[in-house]
């Protein structure tokens, strides 16, 4: 799926906003939508509703995001990070991820990491550097959307990487290797401005939102 819609505002301004607002819900009852969703998936925000954004957004419609249900748009998110070949981060690139991890201090995992992703294919690496800046400022927004780096981990680790084989590990394997995952994109959505320096920096800005309507003030 292109994750792409017909907008008035400029590129740079597309994506960072309107991917935030599904995960930043400040109402009770968003909330509580957004757990339903987590527990139930995609089918919380509607099967036809879903995929005729999805339809839309891929035949270039000229789509009013900031007026559709955050739940919906959280929906299309974790959908098209799941549907990406081979993951984002890159099954083949599993082990790579994980050794870098087991370096013995910060700065080193840093460094190491930031090895790892310029083995990306580009188009996965410009996904990420737009992804992670977005992911940071919700997590530095938990008052608001109730989302800590480690529970977006959590939400998002499975759909980002994975062993080449991780279909066929036995279960014990692959609790072990979700719990692996998931500490890798807490540590990525950290300290990702560390790991891209310049490269993540002004991707994603944070601008003042009307927490009764959930849309930005002017």
């Amino acid at each position: 799926m292109a994750p792409r819609a017909k907008q008035k505002r400029s590129s740079r301004q597309k994506p960072p906003w309107i991917l935030h607002q599904p995960l930043c819900s400040s109402s009770r009852e968003q909330q509580g939508e957004m757990r339903r969703w987590e527990q139930k998936g995609q089918r919380a925000a509607g099967a036809t509703e879903l995929r005729n954004l999805k339809e839309a957004l891929d035949h270039g419609a000229d789509v009013d995001l900031p007026s559709q249900p955050e739940i919906l748009l959280a929906a299309v998110l974790k959908d098209f990070l799941r549907s990406i070949p081979g993951k984002l981060l890159d099954v083949d690139l599993y082990q790579d991820w994980m050794r870098a991890m087991e370096r013995p201090s910060q700065q080193a995992r840093v460094e190491e990491l930031r090895v790892v992703a310029e083995k990306l294919p580009a188009a996965h690496l410009l996904l990420l550097k737009r992804l992670l800046p977005l992911l940071q400022n919700i997590g530095h927004q938990v008052s608001t959307s109730r989302m800590t780096s480690s529970n977006l981990a959590i939400c998002l680790g499975p759909n980002l990487l994975g062993p080449p084989d991780e279909a066929l590990l036995p279960f014990e394997a692959m609790l072990e290797v979700t719990e692996k995952v998931k500490l890798l994109v807490e540590f990525l959505i950290e300290n990702g401005s560390d790991i891209f320096g310049e490269e993540m920096a002004g991707q994603m800005s944070p601008e003042p939102v009307d927490t009764s309507t959930g849309r930005r003030r002017d």
